[in-house]
């Protein structure tokens, strides 16, 4: 079986996801990714957030999904992540991409600036940082002069990766991949993951696929999938052209609903999501039905499943189904 993952979107105060981290530990999940979509409202701080989850968890790995070297310089990056490892015991995963228009745009900064580039250079440089090596860079949005981090650990570094050529760099550089991909498409990726970690000489088995995907479970399935369509309408109107067609939906399909949530915002455009949007971009329904998804994304070829919102139409039935029904199906 993969291992578990959950993610989290910091909406709300740190202190409301701590009982849902605790939660977590006695299901068996192993990873929570907390999201970094600072400065847009209402998200909170995900260095913050995983501060007060890990004075309030024991086991649970804390990672963040994901942040960027174009608005938190590494250095700082580094300084929070090894100051999380520290009070931890070990527990910090730094989840690094090129960011998208939720963090960049509010700051001015163009999307994207050479971003395969960059994310290379700062993963190669963050490693130097939390291993405690002296790091100079003279290039922008990275400058450093003679920094050194106060401890050094070996966190792992996992990479955001959708294009083929950010999966191409996490098979070369990273220890995880963060892909955020629809069930249908993954293997597709998983194998130029696994091609570029060949040419470079790395052991496939040792990178971790963690792909996420949102779920909503419950014994009502009409329920369920009226509780995700919401962050279904989010996805489809960022979808790359090139998934459509892969995933049997059109340009035209996607337009329309771009256009109403303009228009009428998140409960009109949700109105305009089908049964195949969901279908394809989520696992939903019934504890049996979302084994079922889960063992297709493992076969896929993910070594961890993370679990996105809204989880279910009902949260503390969601995880208690999770926990009770759907898990044990898997073992």
């Amino acid at each position: 079986m993969a291992t578990l993952g959950i993610a989290i979107t910091p909406s709300k105060s740190p202190l409301e996801y701590v009982k849902i981290a605790q939660l977590c530990e006695t299901m068996g999940v192993e990873y929570i990714w907390v999201a970094d979509e600072i400065p847009s409202s209402p998200y909170r701080d995900p260095f913050v957030t995983m501060t007060i989850l890990a004075l309030n968890t024991k086991k649970v790995k804390l990672g963040t999904d994901i942040t960027n070297p174009y608005t938190r310089h590494l250095a700082h990056i580094a300084a929070a992540m090894l100051s999380i490892d520290e009070i931890s015991n070990g527990r910090a995963v730094i989840g690094l991409g090129p960011g998208g228009s939720l963090t960049l745009q509010p700051l001015g900064i163009r999307l994207w600036d050479k971003p395969l580039l960059t994310v290379r250079e700062a993963v190669n440089l963050l490693g130097r940082l939390v291993n405690g090596e002296i790091v100079n860079h003279d290039s922008s949005p990275m400058k450093m002069v003679r920094v050194q981090m106060f401890r050094k650990s070996k966190i792992p570094i996992y990479l955001a990766a959708r294009g083929e050529g950010m999966l191409s760099l996490a098979g070369e550089i990273a220890d995880g991949v963060l892909p955020t991909s629809p069930i249908k498409l993954l293997r597709n990726q998983v194998n130029l993951i696994k091609e570029s970690a060949r040419k470079a000489g790395r052991d496939i088995s040792k990178i971790d696929i963690a792909n996420t995907i949102p779920l909503s479970v419950s014994m009502n399935e009409n329920q369920a999938r009226e509780a995700i369509k919401p962050e279904i309408t989010y996805m489809i109107t960022n979808l790359p052209k090139s998934w459509l067609v892969q995933l049997d939906m059109s340009e035209n399909e996607q337009e329309i609903v771009r256009k109403a949530l303009f228009k009428g915002g998140i409960i009109e455009a949700q109105k305009k999501i089908k049964d195949k949007m969901v279908d394809a971009l989520g696992i939903v329904g019934t504890p049996k039905t979302c084994a079922q998804k889960f063992r297709e994304m493992m076969n896929a070829g993910a070594t961890q499943v993370v679990l996105s919102s809204p989880f279910g139409p009902d949260l503390k039935e969601a995880f208690n189904l999770i926990k009770d029904d759907v898990i044990p199906r898997l073992k």
